[in-house]
């Protein structure tokens, strides 16, 4: 058993721990907090960790909150940067997680001191002709639209970048690359923060040129016209709800990569052939009643 991600939900004010199985055991857990264990059932006021749904959906994670359940952590004496394990019956202890969750809005009335270790901006960014911006080896925090204009370049490496609306007023953010101008993604990750209206759904407008290599994305939607160029190379596009590469015009190019879905613009008159193409992910039954908690 692993604990995988520790997230903060910015309307709930809860922390929500993902792990990568739940064990299909809930009585006997113990919860150990910088080495120390901590009760996973307080009272009122302090912090109560349970699953994330019903035993038998089955979990994904835990929350923690508090009393009437669920209610955030504004009031309770819980950390938003630590390090936590379990003890889980049958499995014994998962792997130690250190988390940092202050730079994603967390504020609970725990003292405890947590650095900030994300840069943060806030509004839109704008790069203009003959302006070269390097993002490099950081953990970059975007709120707000990005624009390339024609001549700029942007270059995104080794960074873990995540993207949200900030006071962008639509459910989506955008990277809008103008003719002229480049967008390069190299060994990065770039996706939106869990939970919340704020995250918003990150899409790219292409008309210049995207470069994409060995770089995970949670990108939403790419869209490609005009005379645009994308190459993407050992990458992934894949969002909970899209990943959609929607070409109708450019010249795109995709090797040993993920999308979520391809979209093609055939003119009337034209002809489209594909060959070896499968479906990553069916369903050979659904019911819409199981996916709402």
């Amino acid at each position: 058993m692993e604990i995988v991600d520790v997230s903060w939900d910015p309307e709930m004010h809860i922390i929500h721990i993902e792990l990568d199985r739940w064990p299909g055991v809930w009585d006997g857990w113990r919860m150990f907090l910088d080495g120390e264990e901590i009760p996973m059932e307080g009272g009122p006021g302090e912090p109560v960790i349970r699953p994330d749904a019903p035993l038998d959906r089955p979990p994904t994670g835990l929350i923690v909150g508090t009393l009437p359940w669920v209610t955030g952590l504004d009031e309770v004496d819980f950390p938003c940067c630590g390090t936590i394990r379990f003890y889980i019956p049958g499995e014994g202890l998962t792997n130690p997680y250190s988390y940092n969750l202050v730079d994603l809005g967390c504020r609970t009335a725990s003292r405890k001191e947590c650095p900030s270790e994300w840069t943060v901006h806030e509004g839109d960014i704008v790069i203009g002709k003959g302006e070269t911006r390097l993002i490099s080896e950081e953990k970059f925090f975007q709120k707000g639209n990005i624009y390339i204009r024609s001549g700029g370049t942007l270059i995104i490496r080794d960074t873990e970048f995540m993207m949200a609306r900030g006071g962008v007023p639509t459910v989506h953010v955008y990277f809008f690359v103008g003719p002229g101008a480049k967008l390069i993604i190299e060994d990065s990750r770039i996706y939106s923060p869990p939970g919340g209206t704020e995250a918003g759904l990150i899409c790219v407008i292409n008309r210049g040129e995207v470069e994409m290599r060995d770089s995970p994305t949670q990108i939403h939607y790419f869209d490609m016209s005009g005379e645009a160029k994308f190459t993407m190379v050992r990458s992934e596009m894949i969002n909970p709800i899209g990943g959609l590469l929607q070409v109708t015009g450019g010249e795109t190019h995709v090797k040993d990569s993920t999308i979520g879905a391809l979209g093609l613009s055939v003119p009337a008159g034209a002809h489209l052939t594909a060959s070896g193409l499968h479906s990553g992910v069916y369903f050979d039954r659904w019911d819409v009643h199981e996916l709402i908690p």
